[in-house]
């Protein structure tokens, strides 16, 4: 079996999806619900068509147990390992929902550490059938690791997530979502939530640029090489009819 990082072909170790180090910062979230869900949508034969909708999901117990054997011991033992040492003190704010300023260098840090770990979790031993076609395709994984930084056709945003009071929530979510565009493009987004802390990875078709204008206020784009941003956003992103808008594709395709 070849690492989906690097190709090698060697023995795969048992990647944890959440970290160790996360284990032993929230010991008290141990046995928490998780959810991992998905969603595909695809244009319908016809332009005003109906569209084809797969969604799934299920909750399983304790999110420190999920494990993925997709990884080889040098990237699970070096730059991956190296990742988790440089994000624990950012990340670890932002999951208790405490205000957090991210340098240039950290904005990296963040943005390469949840690509990596919406990856491998999608990568992970999945609930049902995996629907086709993929979602996130080999090939960004491959890129990742070879530039240790997002593809020119992502964007990571990062959100507050405002539990309700009135439930007991999952501590992690995972969610992906694919569209298909005219003429065999596409675009996904892939989201996580840990406690308080959720990051979006959009992936647009090849030739077709993230669009980086207005910025909502819920939102906080990472751009690595740029001035600090503050977390959390000046608005929140609230349970229910917000969180189900957040992490899904808009209605309409383009080309």
């Amino acid at each position: 079996m070849s690492c989906m990082f690097c190709g090698a072909q060697r023995r795969m170790t048992k990647e944890h999806i959440l970290p160790k180090w996360m284990r032993e910062e929230f010991p008290e979230l141990a046995r928490e619900p998780v959810f991992q869900g998905s969603q595909n949508e695809h244009d319908g034969p016809t332009p005003d068509g109906p569209r084809t909708v797969y969604r799934g999901g299920k909750e399983e117990s304790g999110p420190f147990n999920r494990q993925a054997p997709v990884v080889c011991g040098p990237c699970n033992n070096g730059w991956m390992s190296q990742l988790e040492t440089n994000v624990h003190e950012p990340l670890s704010r932002m999951i208790r929902g405490l205000p957090t300023v991210l340098t240039s260098e950290r904005q990296a840090v963040v943005a390469l550490w949840s690509a990596k770990t919406l990856m491998v979790a999608y990568r992970a031993p999945h609930f049902g059938p995996r629907p086709r076609p993929e979602v996130i395709l080999p090939v960004d994984a491959e890129r990742l690791y070879q530039d240790r930084a997002l593809g020119p056709m992502m964007v990571m945003g990062l959100a507050n997530y405002q539990p309700t009071p009135y439930a007991r929530e999952p501590l992690y979510v995972q969610s992906f979502t694919r569209m298909e565009h005219e003429g065999g493009a596409y675009s996904y987004c892939a989201t996580l939530r840990i406690g308080h802390f959720a990051a979006q990875l959009v992936r647009c078709p090849d030739g077709m640029y993230p669009p980086l204008g207005q910025i909502p206020p819920h939102l906080v784009l990472l751009r690595p090489g740029a001035s600090a941003v503050h977390w959390p956003p000046s608005r929140p992103i609230r349970a229910g009819a917000e969180w189900d808008s957040f992490v899904n594709l808009p209605e309409e395709t383009g080309t």
